[in-house]
């Protein structure tokens, strides 16, 4: 059974939360944190963080006994460490398709969910720009798009000469890459490696 929270506890919720909403946020882009919108958020990750330790938390200040090394190592690990892997965890679970299917993405643009999927293989690019030309390549390693709240561009690594009507021919060798930004953009395609459209 918890022992009854009380002041002295505040910090033992606090400080835990907002390392494990910090975790959280390296996973996914985000605004300038306004920790007032998030106290509820850090308030649940400090709590659970407080169920799973309060024992070790409790041990650890009410024994002067132990080496303060053994104590500082205690106290780093259920305050910071802890909730760190905490927030970790509920940004990983958030892939599990099932509960994909149940919570809102945490993603907030469609152009940060489309360029986030680059993480699990390569794929074609074509980008239709303004101007009526068509660009692309194959997104892969070292390929990078910016994330919210920046503007949106994406850094293709490897650019492929296109046929008039956008079929990917032959990879450019001297190329080192393209960069697009959004707005200079009409629409952008994605497609599988396997084919070359």
């Amino acid at each position: 059974m918890i022992s009854t929270l009380s002041l002295e506890h505040t910090p033992l919720i606090v400080l835990p939360g907002v390392f494990a909403a910090l975790a959280y946020g390296l996973f996914f882009p985000q605004d300038r944190r306004n920790w007032s919108n998030q106290l509820l958020e850090v308030a649940a990750y400090g709590f659970l963080n407080y169920i799973a330790w309060h024992r070790v938390i409790d041990e650890l200040q009410s024994r002067g006994a132990l080496s303060p090394w053994c104590s500082t190592l205690g106290l780093v690990g259920t305050l910071v460490v802890s909730p760190s892997l905490l927030g970790a965890a509920a940004a990983w679970s958030r892939q599990w398709t099932w509960l994909a299917r149940v919570l809102r993405s945490p993603l907030p643009t469609s152009w940060d969910h489309a360029f986030s999927r680059t993480r699990l293989g390569e794929r074609w690019i074509r980008i239709h720009l303004k101007d009526g030309r068509m660009v692309g390549g194959l997104l892969r390693e070292g390929s990078h798009a910016s994330a919210y709240p920046h503007p949106q561009d994406v850094f293709v690594k490897e650019q492929w000469s296109l046929s008039s009507d956008g079929r990917f021919r032959e990879r450019i060798e001297q190329s080192g890459g393209i960069l697009i930004r959004a707005d200079d953009c009409v629409l952008m395609e994605f497609f599988e490696l396997k084919e070359r459209s």
